[in-house]
């Protein structure tokens, strides 16, 4: 058994980018190496395509060649039913500090196809309630639930809420004075400790600037125009390849 033919159009060529990444990759590392470097496991053929854990669908891979992969199965399945795992797990990945930041335009088209296969799975799902449960099941499964004696629950909306305009829910409970006051004093608080940190960063940027900071090294940090203009650079870069890569497949 491969990952290939497990994965859905798996011997496609809008898939060609993704399994030649993953052959590609330099270095074939293992659950051991983690001791010495970071690295990520990822399922060649994605869980939510039929997936499973077997070590001929695991690789190990460092957390931007894990990315780049994410990406390149999110480019693959665009425009097909299979879009909206994978266009949510390259959001969620392209919202974390550990991997690489896309540029605007791409974040724009990330979002659109996860917004549109998200919404499209909705239509297909329906809302029913039974003695304060309330969950949503697809159409074909709607049926079984009636049979059953579950509710229709289509257009109540938050009135399926066991705590809707109930007596004893929030809307008619109003905070103590004293715990106004302890809420208003911790946000004072806070913007004061973030005020401070500002004004004290300002101040050593201020002293960086002209020379005058004795723990600053000249030289030792880019400008901000140097650094805008790499990281300007770097995206337009990334942005070719992958328009590039989206001609290509």
């Amino acid at each position: 058994m491969t990952y290939q033919q497990v994965l859905p159009l798996g011997y496609s060529k809008k898939l060609k980018s993704y399994v030649d990444f993953l052959k590609s990759r330099p270095h074939v590392y293992t659950r051991k190496d983690k001791k010495n470097i970071y690295i990520e496991r990822h399922h060649k053929c994605p869980r939510a395509l039929g997936g499973c854990d077997n070590d001929w669908n695991i690789i190990w891979l460092t957390a931007q060649d894990h990315w780049m992969a994410h990406r390149l199965l999110w480019i693959a399945y665009r425009g097909t039913v299979y879009i909206k795992p994978m266009a949510c797990a390259f959001h969620a990945m392209s919202h974390s500090s550990k991997y690489p930041s896309i540029d605007a335009e791409e974040y724009a088209i990330l979002k659109q196809d996860r917004q549109k296969a998200i919404s499209i799975a909705m239509k297909d799902r329906k809302c029913i309630h039974k003695d304060g449960i309330i969950k949503r099941v697809s159409i074909k499964d709607y049926p079984k639930y009636i049979s059953q004696g579950w509710i229709d629950g289509s257009g109540l909306g938050g009135k399926l809420n066991p705590a809707y305009r109930k007596p004893g829910s929030m809307l008619d409970k109003h905070h103590s004075k004293e715990t106004i006051k302890k809420i208003t004093d911790k946000a004072i608080n806070r913007i004061r400790s973030e005020t401070s940190i500002i004004s004290q960063k300002e101040t050593v940027n201020d002293r960086n600037a002209t020379g005058n900071n004795p723990c600053s090294r000249k030289g030792s940090h880019q400008s901000l125009a140097s650094r805008q203009k790499t990281r300007s650079t770097f995206a337009k870069k990334r942005h070719q390849e992958w328009i590039d890569e989206i001609n290509s497949s």
